[in-house]
């Protein structure tokens, strides 16, 4: 993910995919902090950490195919962030 933000040169494509990857990786670092409360935290933590793996898998088919596609339940909130 660092790779392309280092040399991206205003390409709308790389910037929209860095901006998902983001949201992302912002969400893989803030679900584990579920898994730390009791019983409720863990079983919502786990189904968490499966949709944020669910969601990384098509991210990944959508880069690949070249599509636009905002992600599942996080795209929106993804488009808003400024590179």
């Amino acid at each position: 993910m660092v790779i392309p933000l280092l040399y991206r040169k205003s390409d709308s494509y790389v910037n929209y995919h860095m901006k998902q990857g983001l949201g992302l990786l912002s969400l893989w670092v803030i679900l584990p902090f579920l898994l730390w409360i009791p019983i409720v935290g863990w079983a919502l933590g786990l189904v968490d950490l499966a949709l944020a793996l669910i969601l990384l898998v098509i991210g990944f088919d959508r880069a690949a195919l070249g599509k636009e596609r905002a992600l599942p339940v996080i795209g929106k909130f993804c488009e808003k962030i400024a590179l």
